[in-house]
């Protein structure tokens, strides 16, 4: 997955997104200052337990970003 700026999204932080469809679209839309931030949150985050708690609170964040944001789910909960 690729941000807007074109760099790569980190690999946990990117399977974590692709397996949640609407989080990963409202990371798609999000301004890339956003999507830096959150990239940066997450890559800080470490491997263990406490790092999975964190990408899970992040992924809450974004989703709550998109209800904020009025960003609608896509049908059949895919990414196109």
């Amino acid at each position: 997955m690729l941000m807007k700026n074109g760099e790569e999204v980190p690999g946990a932080f990117a399977d974590a997104l692709n397996d949640d469809a609407y989080t990963a679209v409202v990371f798609a839309k999000m301004r890339p200052s956003c999507q830096q931030e959150y990239v940066l949150r997450a890559s800080k985050a470490k491997c263990d337990d406490a790092g999975q708690s964190c990408l899970q609170s992040i992924l809450s964040e974004i989703r709550k970003y998109g209800q904020r944001h009025k960003i609608a789910a896509p049908e059949n909960n895919r990414v196109v």
